[in-house]
């Protein structure tokens, strides 16, 4: 039988009348406790999980955060080395130009020396050529 021991005299009459007057109404009864108590069950698991997931998406967050504070400061690094390259680069490409330059000046100077030095070879040779 149903133990109504923690109800006072009169409550505990009340509730074995209704035992037996009306079972059903106290099977619905316990029926919609035993509901209530799985469903706040229920809900504080599903607490829980969400409170976990909340975590784990903190967490790729902030590592997310991280990585692209770490790219920034890549990229900061990177732009200014290739500033620097290509400042570089530009300096060498002046130099190239100049040295260019300097060694077309020194080619045409020596091709005029070797045309002088052909005809004076061509000068010496018909002059010191046996008259046929």
């Amino acid at each position: 039988m149903i133990g109504f021991g923690n109800l006072s005299p009169a409550a505990q009459d009340t509730a074995k009348g209704l035992v037996k007057a009306a079972p059903h109404w106290v099977a619905l009864i316990v029926l919609v406790v035993v509901f209530l108590v799985y469903m706040d069950h229920t809900h504080d698991v599903a607490k829980q999980v969400a409170d976990q997931r909340i975590k784990v998406c903190h967490d790729v967050q902030n590592k997310s955060t991280k990585v692209l504070d770490s790219l920034v400061a890549r990229l900061e690094q990177f732009s200014t080395e290739y500033a620097l390259l290509r400042e570089a680069m530009r300096d060498n490409a002046e130099e190239i130009k100049r040295e260019n330059s300097l060694l077309r000046e020194l080619f045409k100077e020596l091709m005029h020396e070797v045309r002088e030095l052909q005809k004076q070879h061509e000068a010496h040779k018909s002059m010191h050529a046996p008259n046929k």
